[in-house]
């Protein structure tokens, strides 16, 4: 298998705008795909009009390699349980979970009949641990906009999405910061709403 890696996939986005014939867009990504996004707007500035960046970040602290947290996770509970478990503790504030249960349960269901396999999966994460622009930030010139949960604070990782999107609102030059009541990482997705109104108001 080919080794992933963030360039990677930023060099698939740029591809795809091309075979669109898309000279240039607003680009939104999500998580990880708000590091490629980032990316992109910085290898091919002339393809992003504008960048919305969703719970994301510039690199992931901590050792490269698989996290051994997570591989604890994976041996106790196994591949697929791990990941209903991480996107339950990850995706929304525990009001949410127990209030909401329904839409939880087919969110889910989305997410797990489309999971990648295993393998697929750690070079994923190989690809995430192993990258890192934090410097290359301030190069980023068009428009931003940083969106994060007020409940995505919370979490083991070594850097929560929180703490992730403030550093880009202050290391990307003049990008706004929006702070979203009430939510956790997959607002996109349960709550779009929420997030909406400051993407309208943001692309004007």
């Amino acid at each position: 298998m080919q080794k992933y890696s963030i360039k990677m996939f930023t060099a698939d986005a740029a591809a795809l705008l091309d075979h669109l014939n898309v000279e240039q867009a607003i680009v939104c990504g999500h998580s990880m795909g708000g590091v490629v996004a980032q990316l992109l707007a910085l290898d091919h500035p002339h393809k992003v009009k504008k960048l919305i960046l969703a719970s994301s970040g510039a690199a992931h602290p901590g050792a490269y390699g698989i996290p051994l947290a997570m591989c604890r996770d994976m041996v106790r509970k196994g591949f697929e349980g791990y990941i209903r478990e991480h996107t339950i503790e990850t995706g929304w504030t525990k009001e949410f979970v127990t209030e909401r249960p329904e839409i939880i349960e087919k969110f889910l269901q989305v997410r797990m009949s489309g999971i990648a396999p295993l393998e697929n999966y750690l070079h994923f994460i190989l690809a995430r641990q192993e990258h890192d622009h934090t410097a290359r930030l301030k190069e980023i010139r068009v428009p931003t906009l940083v969106l994060v949960g007020d409940d995505e604070r919370h979490g083991a990782a070594d850097q929560t999405h929180w703490d992730a999107a403030h550093h880009l609102a202050q290391k990307i030059p003049n990008a706004k910061l929006v702070v979203l009541p009430g939510e956790g990482h997959h607002y996109l997705a349960t709550n779009p709403g929420a997030a909406q109104r400051a993407i309208r108001e943001f692309i004007g």
